[in-house]
């Protein structure tokens, strides 16, 4: 599957955005596909880079969250932008991932669990981790990470 036609428009900034924070561009756009399907998605209100959901609290393309990200959210200008909202989806994403790391996960998982984390936060994919369930268990669907994860692959193929 090759990249869809409504994730061209904002293909040069993922990729650029993905390599200043060191990501595969094509896991950011299956990040922002899971999402929002980059705005086109039937439950984005309204549709386009200024998409809300998740009963308005995500917040544009990549669906910053409101209760963890309220600083960023209560600026229309900032997470309406779609640079700067793939920025802030990066920027959740690096994070999550240096956390889970200096909890131990090992480096193989690292990615996986930090996509999950994304979803349902990185506290329920450490405990999932722990507990020895997939990183996905308590994410949206529990497939959250393996969709990302099939996605990539399609866009890339």
């Amino acid at each position: 599957m090759p990249l869809p036609a409504y994730i061209e428009p904002y293909w040069p900034q993922i990729q650029d955005i993905a390599a200043q924070y060191g990501f595969d561009p094509y896991l950011i756009a299956g990040i922002g596909d899971r999402e929002t399907r980059w705005g086109t998605h039937p439950a984005c209100k309204p549709k386009g880079p200024a998409c809300l959901g998740d009963r308005g609290h995500g917040h544009g393309l990549m669906q910053i969250d409101d209760r963890s990200f309220p600083d960023f959210c209560k600026d229309h200008a900032q997470w309406a932008d779609p640079a700067k909202n793939i920025a802030k989806g990066c920027a959740v994403l690096r994070d999550k991932l240096h956390y889970l790391r200096h909890k131990g996960l090992a480096e193989s998982a690292l990615l996986q669990a930090a996509v999950a984390a994304y979803n349902c936060g990185e506290g329920n994919a450490l405990r999932a981790y722990l507990l020895g369930l997939p990183f996905d268990h308590y994410t949206t669907g529990g497939d959250y990470s393996e969709d990302v994860f099939k996605r990539m692959e399609g866009f890339r193929a």
